[in-house]
């Protein structure tokens, strides 16, 4: 798919690697819709990339992912406003350890919720991108909740992506950052000194290169079911899996 004159709805796209997919999918001539739960970062991510990249194609909507009605109600703003979506990515999430029910519904839930909705609502031919994690890829002490919710997130995507594909002609794929460059934590409140010191030793990648990696699936079309692993340790490379039980 050719990124050009496309429409796409970002999820947690007012900051982190949402706002660098949102302003890359600019740069490639996308229309954008930012979808966050922050009035605030999103209002701010507007004037700045729309004083970048033009007004006109750059809007915020405000949605909790989590509740399925917010979502819906945001899929209906967007195609309102532009007449359709061809790219979803959902990208929103929270590392939040002491309230994991609110981490299961944002993580998962939100990328299951939104998955079906684009299904629904996109045609022959869009993209859906779901952002899972490299902790989707091995266990992760520090946060076991987040950790499930990311395993959850490739799973899904690679368990709807052929059905998308067979009965819309949509497809589905699935990205792995790594420790990338954002606000997001790990809980520093359950580390001892010596945990603390040996994560924030571990290098992070630029917020660009996780967004280069989705503008890849979006725009080669023979990738249905993928999940890109991205890490500034091991460069970028394709996940292989066993075969579908």
């Amino acid at each position: 798919m050719k990124i050009s004159g496309c429409v796409a709805f970002v999820t947690g796209g007012a900051s982190g690697i949402g706002r660098g997919i949102c302003e890359t999918l600019l740069q490639c001539d996308a229309k954008v819709a930012i979808v966050d739960i922050s009035n605030e970062r999103g209002r701010e991510a507007v004037i700045t990339l729309g004083e970048k990249y033009g007004t006109g194609s750059i809007t915020f909507i405000r949605c909790d992912v989590s509740v399925e009605n917010s979502l819906k109600e945001a899929f209906s703003r967007v195609l309102s406003l532009w007449g359709c979506i061809d790219i979803v990515c959902n990208n929103a999430a929270i590392l939040d350890e002491d309230n994991w029910n609110q981490t299961l519904n944002t993580n998962l839930g939100g990328v299951i919720h939104g998955t079906l909705l684009a299904i629904d609502n996109m045609k022959s031919g869009s993209v859906i991108i779901n952002t899972s994690s490299t902790a989707g890829l091995a266990p992760w002490k520090l946060a076991p909740v987040y950790c499930a919710t990311k395993h959850g997130v490739i799973a899904f995507t690679r368990s709807i992506a052929k059905a998308a594909i067979r009965d819309k002609g949509i497809r589905v794929n699935c990205i792995c950052p790594g420790r990338t460059d954002t606000e997001m934590d790990f809980p520093r409140h359950r580390l001892t000194k010596e945990e603390i010191e040996a994560q924030d030793s571990l290098p992070k990648q630029p917020v660009a290169d996780v967004a280069k990696g989705v503008v890849e699936l979006i725009e080669d079309d023979s990738k249905i079911g993928e999940v890109l692993v991205i890490c500034v340790t091991d460069g970028t490379k394709y996940k292989q899996f066993l075969d579908e039980i």
